[in-house]
């Protein structure tokens, strides 16, 4: 690893947050930002800016659990399913949140 490589990954790992092991706070981590899941919805149309502001601002109330919706409990199964796959190919599950670096 080079000097460089080896300051990124320091700079990287500076910027991990809560674990989904402990689900409570990468939730609440998760709401302090944006994700990339709901960048996506900004994307397709599926979320307007404003509500996502809203959402994150507070002034409207989240969703909550959405695991009773079957294809969102099936991707949680199936992150399981590809992390083994994936086992030993040098790609690794990784369960925290990460913060960019200028929020």
């Amino acid at each position: 690893m080079t000097v460089m490589e080896s300051q990124a990954l320091t700079d990287l790992l500076g910027r991990a947050g809560a674990s989904d092991t402990d689900r409570e706070a990468w939730l609440a981590e998760r709401r302090q930002g944006v994700t990339a899941t709901e960048i996506r919805d900004l994307v397709i149309g599926a979320i307007s800016m404003r509500r996502l502001i809203d959402l994150k601002l507070g002034r409207i109330p989240e969703s909550g659990d959405l695991s009773y919706i079957p294809v969102i409990g099936w991707g949680r199964e199936r992150e399981v399913v590809i992390a083994d796959a994936l086992r030993g190919s040098g790609i690794d599950a990784e369960t925290r949140v990460f913060h960019a670096v200028g929020n």
